[in-house]
């Protein structure tokens, strides 16, 4: 990583923070990063995954379902059910953003709204 790079890393942390985001974590790798997320979500919470291809690709969704998680949906991008709407109603919800400034905000872009919608109203945590 570049002096650059890890400058502009701890802006975001300290941007993320005085947004009232906590806990704030930076993860060297996947492994790293799926190991810390995990750590983050009790073994009974019902937890619910809105198409983030991040947190598909970084093999947590298989470690949830590897280790028991109730109603983990693990599908790929789809016309939207009833079944959305379980995002909403969940313990805890993964989910990535699009894009994350420099000064703290987060930029999401939902085709279908099920990841937007969830991420501002209805799951008691979100990851």
């Amino acid at each position: 990583m570049t002096d650059e790079t890890v400058k502009d890393i701890e802006t975001v942390i300290k941007s993320l923070k005085a947004n009232h985001f906590d806990p704030v974590e930076f993860a060297e790798d996947a492994d790293a990063a799926a190991k810390m997320v995990l750590g983050m979500i009790p073994l009974e919470a019902t937890v619910n995954f809105a198409g983030s291809m991040s947190v598909r690709q970084i093999g947590l969704v298989d470690q949830l379902i590897g280790r028991g998680t109730k109603d983990i949906n693990s599908t790929v991008p789809r016309e939207a059910t009833i079944d959305e709407r379980r995002h909403l109603v969940s313990d805890i919800l993964l989910c990535s953003s699009n894009a994350v400034t420099l000064d703290g905000k987060l930029v999401n872009i939902d085709g279908m709204g099920n990841r937007v919608a969830a991420m501002i109203y209805g799951p008691k945590k979100v990851i």
